[in-house]
């Protein structure tokens, strides 16, 4: 998981834009932009059209550079073949949002992609974007790489100082350093790159090859998964942003809002079983400057649901992440109240009925998966009640993620069952006292990488930092904190190659990679 520095101004613009555009055009087949018959409906798509490249088809577009102010999306198994325009000129993005989940080809001869005012480009995990000349990021625009390398075979070129990149990706950039560079100009500099992403000369089999240097920028938001329930027909706000273990940005002072949700990253506001989604600006009482998303369940469902929410901090800082919704018949008991507490390597429940009837007992259930449930641990109910009643459990030695829900038993046998939590425990159920969550930048060049860790009790403990070969090359006490803590190691003064940090039993692997 575990993504930016648009406006808000830029927000709603982006959908006032597109409330005005008229067409989404789907391809029908493979075959020319241009040609009516590559699009369902015979329709030639405009520039200002939102454009669906569907799976299994490759769309071709030749001729002078183009400029696409619509929204483009470009499925896991669809491939855009843009071979339009001549040196400087090619592929030029604006206003719209562009999704790669599938593959990006600006092929020879040389030609530009340029991310320009108002855009946001999405690269995702799994996609392949090739670009033949330079790749050009401009205006107030937003591009994100997740997960894949990004491949220039000459510049990368940042020239906005209102321009960013950020993500889990990286850009390689052409082999010749004395042709081939990354470039800022008009008062860009390399903060506007986070810190996540590395730039590297060359690329083999579609990864980055040699490294020269991480971004200074922003760091990226943690977004954790989320649980949560409903009743038949019956729409929930979902506070995803602070249920179970809250999402976090590392950076102090920022603030994480909700920028899509839907099916995947794209802001679809449609559920995996026909629900839907929306984005709410208007704050929750106990949250009251927080986005939360409004759900409504596929009526008359009974099962689970599923989506994708992904956030923002509008300095580069993104993540997402997924909430599984469990929609059920109503319970007997009356639960006004269910969470999930974080106390480092433990969760702890609680839960309050306003009222019970033949309530026998709860049987509380946890799971790795949010399906596939195990009972752990049983609590008396209070049989008939019109009074308000507390519980609480402790699980002390949880999994590494962990989905709760309360099974709430009859004394005839009948049962239901609560909403589904989820909570994150870093220090797994091997008696781990820390448990490591994160290690960034990673891999590293030069400076302190960070690593982000949980501990169940203040304490003082041993770090090791050793290479591969089991070789300790440092080691000194660290006082801990109860809770989350940050340790930054110099890495300056380590040679490249692999390296283990060790703090008490929990381990992580990082790789200093030599500066080119």
């Amino acid at each position: 998981m575990k993504f930016f520095k648009l406006l808000s101004l830029l927000m709603l613009a982006l959908l006032s834009i597109s409330s005005l555009r008229a067409d989404s055009i789907v391809s029908a087949q493979s075959g020319d932009w241009n040609n009516p018959g590559t699009w369902i409906g015979n329709q030639v798509p405009t520039s200002t059209d939102d454009v669906t490249i569907d799976d299994n088809h490759i769309v071709t577009l030749t001729g002078s550079a183009y400029t696409h102010t619509g929204n483009l999306l470009i499925k896991p198994l669809g491939e855009f073949v843009a071979n339009m325009g001549t040196y400087h000129d090619g592929l030029i993005l604006k206003h719209g949002t562009t999704h790669v989940f599938g593959k990006l080809t600006m092929p020879f001869p040389v030609k530009d992609l340029r991310v320009g005012e108002g855009a946001l480009f999405w690269g995702h995990d799994g996609a392949e974007i090739f670009i033949s000349d330079d790749w050009r990021l401009s205006g107030k625009s937003e591009t994100v790489v997740h997960g894949i390398c990004v491949e220039v075979d000459d510049d990368f070129v940042i020239e906005s100082q209102y321009a960013t990149l950020c993500g889990t990706g990286n850009v390689s950039i052409g082999v010749t350093p004395s042709i081939n560079h990354f470039t800022l100009k008009n008062g860009a500099t390399d903060k506007q790159v986070c810190k996540e992403v590395g730039v590297y000369r060359g690329s083999v089999q579609g990864l980055c090859s040699v490294f020269i240097q991480n971004g200074k920028g922003n760091n990226s938001i943690v977004a954790l998964d989320d649980a949560t329930s409903t009743e038949v027909n019956q729409s929930i706000p979902v506070d995803v942003l602070n249920m179970g273990i809250p999402d976090y940005d590392p950076n102090p002072g920022d603030q994480i809002l909700i920028m899509t949700a839907g099916l995947n990253s794209t802001n679809d506001n449609a559920t995996e079983k026909g629900g839907t989604v929306t984005i709410n600006r208007n704050g929750t009482p106990t949250n009251p400057t927080d986005d939360f998303i409004d759900y409504t369940p596929p009526a008359d469902y009974v099962g689970k649901d599923k989506f994708t929410y992904t956030t923002t901090d509008r300095k580069g800082g993104y993540d997402a992440a997924e909430v599984i919704v469990d929609i059920q018949f109503a319970l007997p008991v009356e639960l006004v109240d269910f969470i999930i507490t974080a106390k480092a390597c433990t969760a702890e429940l609680e839960w309050v009925t306003a009222s019970e009837e033949n309530n026998d007992y709860f049987e509380i259930q946890r799971s790795r998966d949010g399906v596939s449930f195990e009972a752990i641990a049983k609590v008396e109910g209070q049989g008939t009640t019109d009074k308000v009643n507390s519980y609480k459990f402790v699980d002390s030695s949880p999994l590494g993620k962990n989905y709760y829900r309360l099974k709430q038993v009859d004394f005839n046998g009948q049962f239901d069952y609560s909403e589904t939590l989820v909570h994150d425990v870093p220090c797994a159920s091997n008696g781990f006292d820390i448990g490591i969550t994160k290690a960034f930048p990673n891999p590293i060049g030069s400076g302190e990488i960070n690593v982000i860790y949980e501990a169940l009790d203040s304490d003082n403990k041993t770090v090791i930092i050793s290479n591969s070969l089991g070789v300790v090359v440092d080691s000194y006490q660290l006082d801990l904190l109860e809770g989350r803590n940050i340790l930054e190691i110099n890495t300056d003064v380590l040679a490249t190659g692999t390296y283990y940090v060790t703090i008490g039993k929990s381990a992580t692997r990082f790789q200093k990679i030599g500066m080119y």
